[in-house]
């Protein structure tokens, strides 16, 4: 059950890494999938991140990018990227709705993997997989929140990663905060940014 807060909740800062690569099929996404044990987006398919440490947080924008490239060593420990911080490129930002009693600064940041094994860590991720993101969609969107579901509806749109990094070479895309809004008895979060093809979600699903 989601837990409401009468009070707006502070961000707690959060990074996550969008890994992507070239295949025979087109781009490809990575995605893991959250143990049901884990207290934060337990069965959902993310992208691999977590919190900040508080060295983390005290380094700024640095530290996000840390925290985003150390989240991805710990829950995929076998995967194919060996870039730095400096080789992350800003995709977007996403805070938590106002509403929610546990909310969270998101920021998201592109890299390009090579190819190589994958293996998730079995505790925080349980499995991890390389997929087209249109076919992420539709057959995962049911264990996918908002933010993951809206992202990979933008790199859809691109058949590779040169489409992806020319779309991003003018910045990345804007800060969002969901809105919840109500129709016919359904809830609903929005966002305000035409740069996402997907911008309506239904809480309920």
């Amino acid at each position: 059950m989601t837990e409401i807060s009468e009070q707006k909740t502070p961000l707690q800062a959060s990074a996550a890494i969008v890994l992507v690569q070239d295949s025979a099929q087109g781009l490809q996404v990575l995605l893991g999938r959250r143990s049901l044990t884990t207290p934060v987006a337990s069965g959902m398919w993310v992208f691999p991140g977590g919190g900040l440490t508080s060295a983390e947080r005290s380094l700024g924008e640095t530290g996000y990018r840390l925290a985003a490239i150390r989240e991805l060593a710990e829950e995929v420990p076998d995967n194919p990227w060996k870039g730095d911080a400096n080789d992350l490129l800003a995709l977007g930002q996403w805070h938590t709705p106002e509403f929610l009693s546990k909310r969270f600064d998101t920021r998201f940041y592109l890299a390009v993997a090579g190819y190589g094994p994958l293996k998730a860590d079995g505790y925080e991720l349980i499995n991890v997989i390389w997929s087209q993101p249109a076919l992420a969609l539709r057959d995962c969107i049911s264990s996918m929140m908002f933010p993951t579901a809206a992202i990979l509806a933008w790199l859809a749109a691109y058949h590779d990663v040169a489409g992806v990094l020319y779309a991003l070479a003018e910045g990345p895309l804007p800060v969002v905060c969901p809105r919840l809004t109500e129709e016919s008895g359904e809830q609903w979060l929005e966002i305000d940014a035409p740069q996402y093809p997907l911008r309506r979600w239904r809480v309920s699903r």
